[in-house]
């Protein structure tokens, strides 16, 4: 019997340990991502291994400070801390009252930090640790259909597009992603040869190489040209929990490499309209089978029906009020981890933080429980 109680208490403790980010006013995007990358072992392992000083510069400042979110994240239970600011990290980013208060894009945002922290890794010399996780290459081969004449052009990125309108599914929209085009016409392919000059052709795209973190950015908000606005689609848009993108891929992985193969790590929810609204993220830790729910500085453990399916979307907005709350959650963002990323080690080497800026860190958690 008492076993058994333990055994539910244990997504209770669990949570207990994560704490949650304040929201300064409209910085619940900021938050939601925070919480999926601090959660990312190899990031935060990425972010400690950064070489910032107390006495840091202005360019080291945003780093710094980013260490600092992710450390009192992971530490500040033990010292009696509930929840965690986040206003040094943006006072870094050169944000003033003002900013705070303005809702930002997720997806955008995401973009602005990690190149942020690249040009701060290259003036330092050191490895790319965000291409080295988010980016994979796109190879796009275009094929002349009555003469022998074939190019092939690859393309890098850190995150991928997903349509969403006239798709139902991840798996529609990575069909759509890849699905053959056919060029004549106007838009036949100009081989750039002065023995061929334009030809009819066919194009296609394939994954080439696929990163250990697969970022998905759904594209749920798009223009209305009968409006002249933005709109977002409310429409459901499924997605799994194990994604296989064999099909998807240029060539067959030799023996050896990374299989294609992703497991669902985390999804970040929006709910509202286009002009306003609130993100949430759910994030299954790695190594655990518990879903968690981040709101801002709520933390709780849910279930897989509430971090996934309820993300599906579907719902219609019934007016209500500014945040357009009669809508559905929809996720807007997913995160996938390849499987052989999945099944490693989820221990993060905090020697990797340097000693200086750990002792700090440490020193400014404990003053903050005396008071």
């Amino acid at each position: 019997m008492a076993r058994s109680l333990l055994l539910l208490l244990l997504p209770s403790l669990a949570a207990a340990r994560y704490l949650g980010l304040r929201n300064q006013g409209n910085t619940c995007y900021m938050n939601s991502l925070l919480q999926v990358l601090h959660h990312l072992p190899q990031f935060r392992s990425s972010v400690y291994d950064m070489p910032t000083s107390i006495n840091c510069t202005a360019e080291e400042w945003m780093p710094l400070e980013l260490q600092r979110v992710f450390f009192e994240l992971e530490h500040g239970s033990e010292y009696g801390v509930v929840d965690v600011g986040t206003e040094r990290l943006t006072k870094s980013f050169g944000w003033g009252p003002e900013d705070v208060l303005v809702q930002q894009d997720v997806h955008e945002f995401s973009r602005m930090l990690c190149e942020a922290l690249q040009a701060r890794l290259q003036q330092w010399g050191r490895r790319d640790c965000v291409s080295a996780l988010f980016e994979g290459t796109i190879s796009s081969v275009t094929r002349c259909t009555k003469v022998d004449f074939t190019s092939e052009k690859v393309e890098r990125f850190c995150d991928l597009q997903m349509q969403v309108h006239g798709c139902s599914s991840l798996q529609a929209s990575l069909r759509e992603f890849v699905r053959e085009q056919v060029l004549s016409g106007p838009n036949a392919y100009n081989t750039r040869r002065e023995d061929l000059g334009r030809q009819e052709a066919r194009r296609g795209v394939r994954f080439k190489t696929l990163p250990p973190v697969l970022l998905m950015h759904l594209k749920r908000f798009d223009y209305d040209v009968s409006t002249g606005d933005m709109r977002k689609l409310q429409s459901e848009f499924k997605f799994p929990t194990l994604l296989r993108l064999h099909r998807f891929m240029r060539e067959r992985p030799a023996q050896g490499d990374p299989s294609p193969t992703y497991v669902l790590y985390g999804v970040l929810s929006h709910v509202g309209g286009a002009g306003c609204g609130h993100y949430v993220s759910y994030v299954r830790p790695l190594g655990q089978r518990q879903w968690y729910e981040f709101d801002d500085t709520r933390v709780r453990p849910v279930l897989e029906e509430v971090a996934v399916r309820r993300q599906f979307g579907g719902g219609h907005s019934q007016g209500g009020g500014m945040l357009g709350m009669g809508a559905a959650p929809n996720a807007y963002m997913l995160v996938y981890v390849r499987q052989e990323e999945a099944l490693k080690a989820t221990e993060v080497d905090e020697g990797l933080l340097p000693s200086d800026v750990r002792k700090h860190f440490e020193q400014s958690l404990r003053r903050r429980r005396k008071r």
